[in-house]
Protein backbone atom coordinates (compact mmCIF):
# COMPACT_ATOMS: atom_id res chain seq x y z
CA UNK A 1 0.00 0.00 0.00
CA UNK A 2 0.80 3.73 -0.27
CA UNK A 3 0.87 6.08 3.02
CA UNK A 4 0.16 9.83 2.55
CA UNK A 5 1.34 12.24 5.57
CA UNK A 6 -0.90 16.06 5.55
CA UNK A 7 -0.89 18.51 8.13
CA UNK A 8 -4.55 19.02 7.94
CA UNK A 9 -7.11 16.61 8.40
CA UNK A 10 -9.33 18.70 5.58
CA UNK A 11 -6.72 17.85 3.31
CA UNK A 12 -6.68 14.37 3.32
CA UNK A 13 -10.31 13.89 3.68
CA UNK A 14 -9.95 15.73 0.07
CA UNK A 15 -7.62 12.19 -1.14
CA UNK A 16 -10.35 10.08 0.44
CA UNK A 17 -13.05 11.91 -1.52
CA UNK A 18 -11.04 11.46 -4.77
CA UNK A 19 -10.89 7.95 -4.55
CA UNK A 20 -14.20 7.62 -3.48
CA UNK A 21 -15.04 9.17 -6.90
CA UNK A 22 -12.32 7.53 -8.77
CA UNK A 23 -13.07 4.25 -8.25
CA UNK A 24 -15.19 1.46 -6.10
CA UNK A 25 -13.51 1.61 -2.53
CA UNK A 26 -13.80 2.25 0.93
CA UNK A 27 -12.47 3.26 4.59
CA UNK A 28 -12.13 3.99 7.74
CA UNK A 29 -11.23 6.67 10.24
CA UNK A 30 -9.82 5.95 13.34
CA UNK A 31 -8.06 8.67 15.55
CA UNK A 32 -4.90 8.68 18.18
CA UNK A 33 -4.53 11.05 21.19
CA UNK A 34 -1.21 12.88 20.91
CA UNK A 35 -1.18 15.08 24.03
CA UNK A 36 -4.23 16.88 26.24
CA UNK A 37 -3.53 20.18 27.86
CA UNK A 38 -5.59 20.21 31.33
CA UNK A 39 -5.48 23.97 31.54
CA UNK A 40 -7.04 24.64 28.48
CA UNK A 41 -8.78 21.57 27.79
CA UNK A 42 -7.26 20.70 24.62
CA UNK A 43 -6.76 17.80 23.02
CA UNK A 44 -4.41 17.04 19.83
CA UNK A 45 -5.32 14.01 17.69
CA UNK A 46 -3.97 12.10 14.61
CA UNK A 47 -5.95 11.07 12.36
CA UNK A 48 -5.90 8.12 9.84
CA UNK A 49 -7.82 7.16 7.10
CA UNK A 50 -7.80 3.41 5.92
CA UNK A 51 -8.80 3.45 2.36
CA UNK A 52 -9.15 -0.08 0.48
CA UNK A 53 -9.81 0.00 -3.15
CA UNK A 54 -11.68 -2.95 -4.76
CA UNK A 55 -9.17 -5.44 -6.01
CA UNK A 56 -10.41 -6.01 -9.32
CA UNK A 57 -8.07 -4.70 -12.32
CA UNK A 58 -8.75 -4.18 -16.00
CA UNK A 59 -8.50 -7.86 -18.19
CA UNK A 60 -9.05 -9.94 -14.90
CA UNK A 61 -11.42 -12.90 -15.58
CA UNK A 62 -13.96 -13.04 -12.46
CA UNK A 63 -16.79 -15.67 -11.70
CA UNK A 64 -19.57 -13.70 -9.43
CA UNK A 65 -22.17 -15.71 -7.00
CA UNK A 66 -25.40 -16.59 -8.31
CA UNK A 67 -27.75 -13.89 -6.11
CA UNK A 68 -25.51 -11.34 -7.66
CA UNK A 69 -25.89 -12.74 -10.93
CA UNK A 70 -29.99 -12.75 -10.80
CA UNK A 71 -29.90 -8.70 -9.59
CA UNK A 72 -27.50 -7.85 -12.71
CA UNK A 73 -30.44 -8.71 -15.23
CA UNK A 74 -29.30 -12.41 -14.98
CA UNK A 75 -26.50 -12.66 -16.87
CA UNK A 76 -24.60 -15.82 -16.61
CA UNK A 77 -21.89 -16.31 -12.95
CA UNK A 78 -18.85 -16.59 -15.40
CA UNK A 79 -16.75 -16.78 -16.29
CA UNK A 80 -16.50 -12.60 -16.86
CA UNK A 81 -13.84 -10.63 -18.08
CA UNK A 82 -13.60 -6.94 -16.27
CA UNK A 83 -13.40 -4.49 -19.26
CA UNK A 84 -13.04 -0.74 -17.28
CA UNK A 85 -13.27 0.19 -13.52
CA UNK A 86 -14.18 3.20 -12.92
CA UNK A 87 -16.72 4.30 -10.51
CA UNK A 88 -18.07 1.27 -11.09
CA UNK A 89 -16.81 -2.33 -12.23
CA UNK A 90 -17.76 -2.97 -15.85
CA UNK A 91 -17.77 -6.80 -16.81
CA UNK A 92 -18.69 -8.52 -19.85
CA UNK A 93 -19.98 -11.85 -20.71
CA UNK A 94 -17.46 -13.28 -23.30
CA UNK A 95 -19.54 -16.13 -24.47
CA UNK A 96 -22.39 -13.75 -24.59
CA UNK A 97 -21.06 -10.05 -24.68
CA UNK A 98 -23.59 -9.11 -22.30
CA UNK A 99 -22.75 -6.59 -20.27
CA UNK A 100 -22.97 -5.54 -16.92
CA UNK A 101 -22.08 -2.94 -14.10
CA UNK A 102 -21.25 -3.79 -10.38
CA UNK A 103 -21.29 -0.95 -7.90
CA UNK A 104 -18.58 -0.89 -4.54
CA UNK A 105 -21.43 -1.29 -2.40
CA UNK A 106 -22.33 -4.83 -4.42
CA UNK A 107 -18.65 -5.88 -4.27
CA UNK A 108 -18.33 -5.06 -0.89
CA UNK A 109 -21.66 -7.01 -0.12
CA UNK A 110 -20.78 -10.25 -2.17
CA UNK A 111 -17.03 -10.06 -3.03
CA UNK A 112 -16.10 -12.26 -5.58
CA UNK A 113 -13.08 -14.40 -6.45
CA UNK A 114 -10.26 -13.15 -9.67
CA UNK A 115 -9.77 -16.57 -11.66
CA UNK A 116 -6.60 -15.24 -13.71
CA UNK A 117 -3.28 -14.21 -13.20
CA UNK A 118 -1.40 -11.41 -15.50
CA UNK A 119 1.81 -14.02 -14.92
CA UNK A 120 -0.31 -17.04 -16.53
CA UNK A 121 -1.51 -15.02 -19.22
CA UNK A 122 -0.70 -16.95 -22.76
CA UNK A 123 -0.39 -15.45 -26.51
CA UNK A 124 -2.43 -16.99 -29.10
CA UNK A 125 -2.51 -17.06 -32.94
CA UNK A 126 -5.32 -16.91 -34.69
CA UNK A 127 -6.32 -19.41 -37.73
CA UNK A 128 -9.27 -18.94 -38.39
CA UNK A 129 -12.75 -16.47 -37.06
CA UNK A 130 -15.81 -16.93 -37.94
CA UNK A 131 -18.91 -14.50 -36.80
CA UNK A 132 -21.63 -15.34 -35.40
CA UNK A 133 -24.36 -13.52 -36.98
CA UNK A 134 -27.74 -15.01 -35.45
CA UNK A 135 -27.09 -14.41 -31.81
CA UNK A 136 -25.87 -10.37 -32.92
CA UNK A 137 -28.68 -9.77 -34.64
CA UNK A 138 -30.37 -9.03 -31.12
CA UNK A 139 -28.13 -6.92 -29.68
CA UNK A 140 -29.92 -4.58 -27.30
CA UNK A 141 -29.32 -2.80 -24.02
CA UNK A 142 -31.99 -3.62 -20.94
CA UNK A 143 -33.31 -1.43 -18.61
CA UNK A 144 -31.29 -2.48 -16.05
CA UNK A 145 -27.52 -2.00 -17.63
CA UNK A 146 -26.70 -5.00 -18.36
CA UNK A 147 -27.34 -5.87 -22.49
CA UNK A 148 -25.18 -6.43 -25.42
CA UNK A 149 -22.98 -3.18 -26.93
CA UNK A 150 -23.19 -2.91 -30.66
CA UNK A 151 -19.33 -2.74 -30.67
CA UNK A 152 -18.91 -6.10 -29.16
CA UNK A 153 -19.05 -8.71 -32.05
CA UNK A 154 -19.68 -12.53 -30.74
CA UNK A 155 -16.76 -14.92 -32.68
CA UNK A 156 -15.67 -18.48 -33.12
CA UNK A 157 -11.97 -18.53 -32.88
CA UNK A 158 -9.87 -21.35 -33.56
CA UNK A 159 -6.20 -20.67 -32.61
CA UNK A 160 -3.31 -22.51 -31.73
CA UNK A 161 -0.87 -21.15 -28.87
CA UNK A 162 2.60 -19.44 -28.98
CA UNK A 163 5.49 -19.56 -26.98
CA UNK A 164 8.53 -17.27 -27.59
CA UNK A 165 7.42 -16.55 -31.47
CA UNK A 166 7.08 -20.34 -32.44
CA UNK A 167 4.02 -22.81 -32.08
CA UNK A 168 3.12 -24.89 -29.34
CA UNK A 169 1.81 -28.31 -31.15
CA UNK A 170 0.49 -28.60 -34.90
CA UNK A 171 -2.46 -27.81 -36.76
CA UNK A 172 -4.30 -30.83 -35.23
CA UNK A 173 -3.98 -29.23 -31.83
CA UNK A 174 -6.03 -26.31 -32.21
CA UNK A 175 -8.04 -24.51 -29.95
CA UNK A 176 -11.29 -23.33 -30.29
CA UNK A 177 -12.51 -20.56 -28.09
CA UNK A 178 -15.81 -18.01 -28.11
CA UNK A 179 -15.02 -14.54 -27.84
CA UNK A 180 -16.59 -11.28 -27.93
CA UNK A 181 -13.30 -9.72 -29.85
CA UNK A 182 -15.09 -10.68 -33.08
CA UNK A 183 -14.61 -6.86 -34.18
CA UNK A 184 -10.81 -7.18 -33.48
CA UNK A 185 -9.28 -10.66 -33.80
CA UNK A 186 -8.98 -11.57 -37.86
CA UNK A 187 -6.55 -14.52 -39.06
CA UNK A 188 -3.07 -13.81 -38.36
CA UNK A 189 -3.29 -11.65 -35.43
CA UNK A 190 -2.16 -12.63 -31.57
CA UNK A 191 -4.31 -12.25 -29.10
CA UNK A 192 -3.62 -13.05 -25.22
CA UNK A 193 -5.66 -14.75 -23.38
CA UNK A 194 -6.44 -16.82 -20.02
CA UNK A 195 -6.56 -21.14 -20.14
CA UNK A 196 -9.11 -21.98 -17.95
CA UNK A 197 -8.58 -25.72 -18.76
CA UNK A 198 -4.88 -25.81 -17.14
CA UNK A 199 -5.77 -23.41 -13.97
CA UNK A 200 -5.85 -24.44 -10.70
CA UNK A 201 -8.86 -22.07 -9.17
CA UNK A 202 -9.12 -21.05 -5.13
CA UNK A 203 -12.78 -20.89 -5.41
CA UNK A 204 -15.13 -20.89 -2.00
CA UNK A 205 -17.33 -24.32 -1.55
CA UNK A 206 -20.50 -22.58 -3.04
CA UNK A 207 -18.45 -21.48 -6.07
CA UNK A 208 -16.94 -24.61 -6.74
CA UNK A 209 -20.28 -26.23 -6.86
CA UNK A 210 -21.66 -23.76 -9.44
CA UNK A 211 -18.27 -23.62 -11.27
CA UNK A 212 -18.65 -27.79 -11.49
CA UNK A 213 -21.82 -27.89 -12.53
CA UNK A 214 -21.39 -25.18 -15.58
CA UNK A 215 -17.65 -26.29 -16.27
CA UNK A 216 -18.61 -28.17 -19.29
CA UNK A 217 -20.46 -24.73 -21.32
CA UNK A 218 -16.89 -23.40 -20.89
CA UNK A 219 -14.29 -22.75 -23.76
CA UNK A 220 -10.59 -23.88 -22.74
CA UNK A 221 -9.63 -20.57 -23.48
CA UNK A 222 -10.66 -17.17 -22.90
CA UNK A 223 -9.39 -14.04 -24.75
CA UNK A 224 -8.92 -11.16 -23.16
CA UNK A 225 -7.19 -8.84 -25.55
CA UNK A 226 -5.64 -8.26 -29.02
CA UNK A 227 -1.91 -8.27 -28.94
CA UNK A 228 -0.33 -5.74 -30.72
CA UNK A 229 3.41 -7.02 -31.53
CA UNK A 230 6.11 -6.22 -29.53
CA UNK A 231 6.35 -3.05 -27.36
CA UNK A 232 9.85 -2.34 -28.07
CA UNK A 233 9.00 -1.36 -31.94
CA UNK A 234 5.43 0.42 -30.59
CA UNK A 235 8.00 2.89 -27.86
CA UNK A 236 10.41 3.67 -30.57
CA UNK A 237 7.12 4.94 -33.00
CA UNK A 238 5.67 6.64 -30.14
CA UNK A 239 5.58 10.73 -30.84
CA UNK A 240 4.64 11.77 -27.36
CA UNK A 241 5.33 11.51 -24.26
CA UNK A 242 3.57 11.93 -20.02
CA UNK A 243 4.61 14.49 -17.56
CA UNK A 244 6.22 12.44 -14.45
CA UNK A 245 7.36 13.78 -10.82
CA UNK A 246 11.51 13.95 -10.14
CA UNK A 247 12.64 10.47 -8.77
CA UNK A 248 15.69 10.07 -6.69
CA UNK A 249 18.32 8.04 -8.49
CA UNK A 250 17.85 5.28 -5.42
CA UNK A 251 14.23 4.80 -6.15
CA UNK A 252 14.99 4.21 -10.03
CA UNK A 253 13.31 0.05 -10.49
CA UNK A 254 13.62 -1.74 -13.67
CA UNK A 255 10.01 -3.12 -12.80
CA UNK A 256 8.95 0.77 -13.11
CA UNK A 257 9.68 1.41 -16.61
CA UNK A 258 7.68 -1.99 -17.81
CA UNK A 259 4.56 -0.96 -15.86
CA UNK A 260 4.96 2.62 -17.87
CA UNK A 261 5.33 0.53 -21.42
CA UNK A 262 1.73 -1.02 -20.13
CA UNK A 263 0.09 1.98 -18.95
CA UNK A 264 1.30 3.86 -22.25
CA UNK A 265 -0.30 0.98 -24.39
CA UNK A 266 -3.39 1.27 -22.78
CA UNK A 267 -3.89 4.74 -22.99
CA UNK A 268 -3.30 4.01 -27.14
CA UNK A 269 -5.60 1.52 -27.22
CA UNK A 270 -8.51 2.87 -25.01
CA UNK A 271 -9.88 6.53 -26.11
CA UNK A 272 -12.00 7.24 -23.25
CA UNK A 273 -8.88 6.40 -20.72
CA UNK A 274 -7.10 9.63 -22.39
CA UNK A 275 -9.71 12.32 -21.77
CA UNK A 276 -8.40 12.63 -18.07
CA UNK A 277 -4.61 12.12 -18.91
CA UNK A 278 -2.61 14.73 -20.45
CA UNK A 279 -0.65 13.68 -23.33
CA UNK A 280 2.49 15.99 -24.76
CA UNK A 281 4.47 15.95 -27.98
CA UNK A 282 7.84 15.09 -28.02
CA UNK A 283 10.17 17.96 -28.22
CA UNK A 284 11.27 16.68 -32.19
CA UNK A 285 7.50 16.27 -32.85
CA UNK A 286 6.06 19.56 -31.89
CA UNK A 287 8.82 21.37 -34.57
CA UNK A 288 7.25 25.11 -35.99
CA UNK A 289 6.50 25.44 -39.11
CA UNK A 290 9.19 26.75 -40.99
CA UNK A 291 9.01 30.70 -42.42
CA UNK A 292 9.30 30.87 -45.96
CA UNK A 293 11.86 32.90 -47.36
CA UNK A 294 11.74 35.36 -50.07
CA UNK A 295 10.60 33.89 -53.44
CA UNK A 296 9.59 30.96 -51.85
CA UNK A 297 5.94 29.75 -51.90
CA UNK A 298 4.10 28.29 -48.99
CA UNK A 299 3.19 25.15 -50.49
CA UNK A 300 6.89 24.02 -50.85
CA UNK A 301 7.62 25.09 -47.00
CA UNK A 302 4.84 22.47 -46.10
CA UNK A 303 5.51 19.79 -48.20
CA UNK A 304 9.18 20.27 -46.86
CA UNK A 305 7.81 19.50 -43.13
CA UNK A 306 5.61 16.70 -44.01
CA UNK A 307 7.90 13.91 -42.83
CA UNK A 308 7.34 15.72 -38.61
CA UNK A 309 3.14 15.71 -39.30
CA UNK A 310 3.50 12.35 -40.81
CA UNK A 311 4.91 10.68 -38.23
CA UNK A 312 2.94 12.36 -35.67
CA UNK A 313 -0.66 11.21 -36.97
CA UNK A 314 -3.54 12.75 -38.84
CA UNK A 315 -6.36 14.28 -36.71
CA UNK A 316 -9.47 12.00 -36.39
CA UNK A 317 -7.71 8.46 -37.22
CA UNK A 318 -4.89 5.92 -36.11
CA UNK A 319 -2.22 5.83 -37.93
CA UNK A 320 -1.58 1.75 -38.56
CA UNK A 321 2.34 0.90 -37.81
CA UNK A 322 4.39 -2.36 -38.66
CA UNK A 323 1.99 -3.80 -36.46
CA UNK A 324 -1.34 -2.24 -37.26
CA UNK A 325 -1.01 -0.55 -33.09
CA UNK A 326 -3.24 2.17 -32.54
CA UNK A 327 -1.78 5.57 -32.50
CA UNK A 328 -2.47 8.59 -30.57
CA UNK A 329 -4.18 11.69 -33.44
CA UNK A 330 -2.01 14.68 -33.18
CA UNK A 331 -5.09 16.34 -32.03
CA UNK A 332 -5.07 14.81 -28.90
CA UNK A 333 -1.40 15.97 -27.82
CA UNK A 334 -0.88 19.29 -25.66
CA UNK A 335 2.34 21.66 -27.03
CA UNK A 336 4.61 21.26 -23.86
CA UNK A 337 5.94 24.63 -22.20
CA UNK A 338 9.83 25.15 -22.67
CA UNK A 339 11.31 28.52 -21.12
CA UNK A 340 15.10 29.01 -22.49
CA UNK A 341 17.02 32.07 -20.71
CA UNK A 342 18.77 33.84 -23.38
CA UNK A 343 21.48 36.41 -22.49
CA UNK A 344 21.10 39.76 -24.29
CA UNK A 345 23.29 43.05 -23.87
CA UNK A 346 23.20 43.97 -20.15
CA UNK A 347 19.82 42.03 -19.56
Amino acid sequence: GLDFFFMQQDHARKLVDFFLDAVPCRYKLSKELVSHDTHNNTYDYKFAYAVEVVPICKDDVVYIPKTLARTLGNISQGPLICNKVAQVIHLVDPLTSQTCEVSGNQYWRQPFPVLSNPKNLLQFLVLESEVDSKFNKGSVRNSKGSGTPSNYVLSDIWMLRLQHGSFMGSEQDQIHSRTHLGHLLKPGDCAIGFCLATSNLNLSSNLQKDFDTQCSRFPDVILLKKCYGESGKRAKRRKWQLKRLGEMETDIDTGKDDELEEFMQELEEDKEMRKHVNIYRKPYASRHRKRAPVGMEINDVMNSDNDVMETVGSPGEDVPGEDDAPVIGLEEMLDDLCLESTDKDGD
